[in-house]
């Protein structure tokens, strides 16, 4: 008898290999289209507006997540600090996460300077050393239909960044810059985390990888990119990411600067 159940089991294994379908064994929650063992050519990255508990972002990392990005300031209240999401920094760090910080600015009243610093300061003031901030420039129905006015916002948060020593990306896409900015070319030299998404939820993402790039601004070529957004990933609601595997991972990185509490330069 036990014969027969090896032999059974042995077939299943054979026909599993031999016709190149994984046999699953466990299934859970966090299956989803497209996964980091999916694409040895793209690292994956969530991104989160709230609070991440340390257990959480452990599991993200089990997962095989190598970043995170972190909104750190909001629209809320004229432009605020997101307390929330500061306080889920070094949570993720700590969980081994490469970890980007974001900036969801009020385009209306404060400069976009006032921002940055605000931004800025609170991230510093929980000792963490920041060395890149991305900047959101999304949903032109959120901004003024005033392209110069946009262009100064943007410009103002840009130069004080770099008065800081802080390197600036821009989260957004190609018809959003066109909108928002005119397609406006920066003088400084800016990153790009750009999106494309059919849809909300697994139906409605566009393939894990850069294939549907195309130049804008003054990009030739991204630095990641969300392909899908509200998803359901180890018990919290995420957007999710790829970039180009040769972006550092939080354990490397570790290794290269004397403070780990460190966000930015991993994508």
């Amino acid at each position: 008898m036990v014969f027969k159940v090896l032999l059974v089991f042995g077939f299943i294994l054979f026909l599993s290999f031999t016709n190149g379908i994984p046999l699953k064994l466990s299934s859970d929650d966090n299956d989803l289209p497209q996964n980091p063992s999916d694409k040895s050519a793209y690292n994956f990255a969530i991104d989160i507006s709230g609070f991440a508990s340390v257990s959480t972002l452990q599991c993200v990392y089990q997962q095989g997540y190598d970043a995170v990005f972190v909104q750190v300031y909001s629209p809320s209240n004229g432009g605020s600090p997101n307390q929330n999401g500061i306080g889920t920094i070094s949570l993720a760090l700590s969980a081994k996460l490469g970890t980007e910080i974001y900036v969801t600015p009020s385009t209306s009243g404060k400069s976009g300077s006032q921002q940055f610093s605000e931004a800025y300061n609170a991230v510093k003031g929980q000792g963490i050393n920041v060395q890149t901030i991305w900047l959101q420039v999304t949903s032109a129905i959120n901004w003024p239909n005033n392209i110069q006015s946009n262009i100064n916002l943007i410009e103002s948060f840009v130069s004080q960044a770099y008065v800081n020593g802080i390197s600036i990306g821009i989260y957004t896409n190609y018809n959003d810059w066109q909108q928002i900015t005119g397609n406006y070319v920066d003088s400084y030299p800016l990153r790009l985390w750009y999106y494309n998404v059919y849809s909300n939820g697994p139906t409605g993402e566009s393939p894990a990888n850069f294939d549907d790039f195309r130049s804008f601004g003054q990009w030739n070529q991204p630095n990641a990119k969300q392909f899908a957004q509200n998803e359901g990933l180890c018990g919290i609601t995420v957007n999710r990411n790829v970039y180009p595997s040769n972006g550092k991972k939080a354990e490397n990185k570790k290794t290269t600067t004397k403070n780990e509490n460190t966000v930015g330069g991993f994508v």
